[in-house]
């Protein structure tokens, strides 16, 4: 069952996988069940970067090395928004998330295509 729903979400599952016992090892949904999800937000936030970074080179950096060194005097949501506008709970980090993805497709696909 692990290998079956588990290679609807990931390559690492299905036929042929080495992570047959898998299912052994649960620790962390027990733990932490909550630990792969910063993995979404750090994403996120990383392909929101490039975009800031790509549409202001110069006022970015500045923006984002104030953000480090500031340090965590409030919830992340209230300093990310501060410091380089950027909200956790806005619909626009997706999508902007996202033409940073199509983007870099388009890049590819011109690249192969020439």
């Amino acid at each position: 069952m692990t290998q079956q729903t588990a290679s609807r979400f990931s390559i690492w599952f299905g036929p042929g996988s080495e992570k047959k016992l898998a299912w052994l090892q649960p620790n962390q949904f027990f733990t932490r069940p909550l630990y792969r999800v910063n993995y979404v937000y750090s994403k996120l936030l990383a392909l929101r970067y490039f975009d800031l970074l790509h549409r202001d080179p110069d006022e970015f950096p500045r923006r984002y090395e104030a953000l480090l060194r500031n340090g965590y005097d409030a919830p992340p949501d209230a300093l990310l928004r501060q410091f380089v506008g950027v909200s956790l709970t806005d619909p626009a980090l997706i999508a902007s998330a996202t033409k940073v993805l199509e983007s870099w497709l388009g890049e590819l696909e011109r690249l192969y295509k020439s």
